[in-house]
C-alpha cells in the first residue's frame, strides 16, 4: 500500500495489530507512539533523535538499531534484528511492558489538561504578583 497524503498515525499505532513502533526518534513521534503503548525500534538519524533515541532506550522502551561498524550505516540485518527483539522475542516483553504502562500517563488527557491549567493559573498568579510589584 502506498499512502500518498499524510498518515493517519495516530490511528495506525493505536491498532491492536501493532508490535512496535519504528522510528526515526523525532519528540513527537515517540509521543504519539507512547501515547498508545507502541514499544519503540528506534532508527536514529540526526542531532537530538541520537539524544532521544539514547533517553528511550534507559528508559527500556524500546530497542536502537545498531550502525555498521565498518562504515557507520543502518544495515537491513540490524533494522529485522531490532523489529524481533521488540516485537516477537522473549527480551522485548519487557519494552512492551514499559510502553504499555508509560501509556497510562503518556495517554492521559485528563492529567495532561489538569497539568496545563494549574500551570495557567500558577502563570496567572505570578503575573499579577509582579504586575502589582
Amino acid at each position: 500500500m502506498v499512502w500518498r497524503t499524510w498518515a493517519p498515525q495516530m490511528r495506525i499505532l493505536a491498532h491492536k495489530s501493532i508490535g512496535g513502533f519504528l522510528t526515526h526518534c523525532g519528540w513527537s513521534s515517540v509521543i504519539e507512539g507512547l501515547q498508545v503503548g507502541c514499544p519503540l525500534i528506534m532508527l536514529p538519524f540526526q542531532n537530538e533523535q541520537m539524544l532521544v533515541a539514547r533517553f528511550m532506550e534507559g528508559k527500556k522502551l524500546g530497542v536502537k538499531v545498531s550502525k555498521n561498524q565498518h562504515d557507520g550505516k543502518f544495515t537491513r540485518d540490524s533494522v529485522a534484528k531490532a523489529l524481533r527483539s521488540v516485537m516477537l522475542e522473549e527480551e522485548g516483553k519487557s519494552y512492551r511492558c514499559q510502553a504499555e504502562e508509560l501509556s497510562k500517563i503518556v495517554g492521559d488527557k485528563e492529567l495532561h489538561q489538569k497539568y496545563v491549567d494549574e500551570f495557567v493559573d500558577y502563570m496567572e498568579i505570578h503575573r499579577l504578583a509582579i504586575k502589582d510589584y
